[in-house]
């Protein structure tokens, strides 16, 4: 009796086992849907969040550059003024040098057709500084 009673408790634990195991398949396809389902949000949140933070790190880069760019446009633009500026100078300055060339070359030709229309006033000169000194 005692091992009819062990069996009977046996096969109770059995058959309780096998219900459980019965119940468990038969949830199963729910718990691997849903669990399939958790892992897709999980995964397409992360996605998403790896996405954003690589689209507002290039927007970031871009803006940088931009900005790089806008200073670097602005420093070549002072550039140019202060060139412009030395050009402008520089070009008066040969201006000024010109004019002055011009009188020299002016007064050194007016010498040199005085003595050539007037030879006795060198001749004069000569003489002066011969009897003067």
């Amino acid at each position: 009796m005692l091992d009819l009673k062990n069996r009977e408790d046996a096969i109770l634990v059995s058959e309780t086992e096998l219900e459980t195991l019965k119940g468990r398949v038969e949830n199963f396809p729910k718990e691997l849907e849903k669990a399939v389902r958790d892992t897709e949000k999980t995964t397409r949140e992360s996605l998403e969040r790896n996405y954003r933070f690589q689209m507002d790190l290039a927007a970031k880069e871009l803006e940088g550059e931009h900005k790089l760019n806008y200073q670097i446009i602005n420093s070549l633009q002072s550039k140019i003024k202060e060139q412009e500026e030395f050009i402008r100078q520089l070009t008066h300055k040969t201006d000024e040098a010109g004019t002055q060339v011009q009188a020299i070359a002016l007064k050194a030709l007016e010498g040199a057709s005085f003595h050539r229309y007037y030879p006795a006033a060198e001749d004069n000169k000569k003489t002066n500084q011969t009897i003067g000194g």
